[in-house]
């Protein structure tokens, strides 16, 4: 028997789609034609098969009767998802190569379907959300609230260099504290990363999140190259060398996973990498190891994601650092490595009390109505 369904505008299945009986894959055969994709449907098989329209554009499900996923596997690696490109910063040897000149924001619609798809199968210790700079994104507010619902009980961080803070807190703040998010600040030693020293700024980001009673951790480290510099054309260069050393200096092999789409990355440069090749950004052949390292999809069985979620060395790792090679130090200014609850300066924090407390409308004596 043969059942189409519309094609959709972005594919979300990233090979065969399959469902798992009794832990065994069941191929569909979907193949497109004239805008439809059909399925040759395998004979003794109860399934369900639904095109939605969600979020403006058609997600399609393939959900097997007959099957149990059983519960989400929980881990406490936490998965992270890139919700901007680009960065109003332009740190050398950005972790996200935004110093690439990186552009562009994730489709919020795009961002709930990955969101949404994870959430069946992994029940993470926390959820990440970050960029480039997480406060360029238009919907923020948004997204933050969706990942809440979708995971209620993950710790929800919000990675963000922390100069805008001052300006975009107000819009949001109030979903920030219903969602119980944290606010993750990763601090640079400026004067060393970049052209700019932005330790005002962020400090007065980081009282108004004081102000408004919002959790701040920050992130102040030694600065490490991740990658080898540029070549003649400017884009990125790779390490190449063996998979053990490179995981043993790998600088993010403890950071979140990053998920796109139905898609989940075994570290972030494996991913930035995908992207960036989409991107036309870097040069393929030299980051053929990274970019030959497969991710796991929403179609794995349950064993092979619980194997892919383990921490060890693989074929991507030949592109990380034969050595470690420390870029700078970290910022003299702010405490080292990450504290929870960081209490701004006092002036940043009287002076913002004093502006908030004067911008509040006041109402005519006689009508009552707002200024």
């Amino acid at each position: 028997m043969k059942i189409s369904i519309p094609k959709i505008q972005e594919p979300i299945f990233s090979g065969d789609v399959f469902c798992i009986v009794n832990n065994e894959r069941v191929l569909f055969d979907g193949t497109w034609h004239d805008e439809r994709m059909f399925f040759d449907i395998p004979k003794g098989i109860t399934y369900t098969l639904k095109a939605q329209r969600e979020f403006k554009k058609k997600q399609i499900h393939v959900t097997p009767n007959n099957t149990e996923w059983g519960k989400p596997i929980h881990t406490t690696k936490g998965i992270a998802i890139e919700t901007v490109q680009g960065c109003n910063m332009k740190c050398n040897h950005c972790s996200h190569f935004c110093n690439y000149n990186r552009k562009g924001f994730t489709p919020i619609e795009t961002i709930i379907y990955t969101l949404i798809e994870w959430s069946k199968k992994l029940n993470p210790a926390s959820l990440c959300i970050t960029g480039g700079e997480c406060f360029l994104h238009p919907e923020l507010g948004k997204i933050i609230k969706y990942a809440r619902q979708l995971y209620p009980d993950t710790l929800l961080r919000v990675f963000t260099n922390g100069t805008l803070l001052e300006k975009k807190l107000p819009e949001i703040q109030n979903i920030l504290k219903a969602t119980k998010s944290t606010l993750v600040v990763s601090i640079k030693n400026y004067s060393k990363i970049g052209k700019r020293d932005w330790t005002e700024q962020v400090k007065k980001g980081i009282a108004t999140a004081n102000v408004y009673g919002i959790p701040v951790e920050l992130k102040n480290f030694n600065w490490l190259a991740i990658h080898a510099g540029s070549d003649s054309s400017g884009k990125p260069l790779a390490f190449h060398g063996d998979s053990e050393i490179g995981f043993n200096n790998c600088t993010t092999k403890n950071c979140a996973r990053f998920i796109y789409q139905d898609k989940i990355w075994k570290c972030p440069p494996a991913y930035i990498a995908y992207k960036m090749k989409n991107e036309n950004m870097l040069e393929p052949s030299e980051w053929q190891d990274m970019l030959s390292s497969e991710p796991a999809t929403t179609n794995w069985c349950r064993n092979e994601l619980l194997e892919f979620l383990q921490q060890k060395p693989c074929v991507c790792c030949k592109n990380c650092p034969q050595k470690k090679i420390f870029f700078s130090g970290c910022n003299p200014n702010f405490p080292k490595n990450g504290t929870q609850n960081y209490i701004a300066e006092h002036r940043y924090r009287k002076q913002l009390q004093i502006q908030t407390a004067t911008s509040t409308p006041q109402q005519h004596r006689c009508c009552g109505q707002n200024n």
